[in-house]
């Protein structure tokens, strides 16, 4: 991968952390911490106790609802192969698995809007309908 490839996958990731920060926002949910957004702190790592990779995760954004105080986890995907490569999956089980266990966790994932369809197809056969209520996908759109 060449460096400009390397920083334009950069940019594009720090610019969805940011739109999915203001969807956060517009939704009265305060962000306490995130990857790339200046004067937050990094969002702790999730231990794993056996999905997948076995590797802690991190999301890029930690948040917390104003009212229903409901932590929402959030997450960027910026190409396709984000949305099924070993340590997506991996994000999807730890954190879905968050979210049946613990009541008020809410599990959100942005990416491109013409990648939902993709993806859509391929989670619902990935995971269980049990999980499908407690995760949302959030449309990325450049001319947003």
């Amino acid at each position: 991968m060449s460096q400009e490839h390397f920083e334009h996958n950069v940019d594009e990731r720090r610019t969805m952390i940011q739109a999915l920060a203001e969807n956060f926002k517009i939704n009265d949910i305060t962000i306490h911490a995130a990857v790339d957004i200046e004067g937050l702190p990094l969002p702790k790592l999730f231990p794993n106790p056996g999905f997948g990779d076995q590797r802690r995760k991190q999301p890029h954004i930690l948040g917390v609802h104003n009212k229903s105080g409901e932590l929402y986890i959030g997450l960027v995907k910026t190409k396709d192969d984000d949305l099924t490569d070993e340590s997506s999956l991996t994000e999807y089980d730890l954190y879905m698995d968050m979210t049946m266990k613990q009541e008020g966790i809410r599990f959100c994932i942005m990416m491109h809007e013409h990648r939902i369809q993709h993806f859509n197809s391929f989670i619902t056969h990935y995971l269980h309908p049990d999980f499908w209520p407690n995760m949302m996908v959030i449309a990325y759109s450049e001319d947003s």
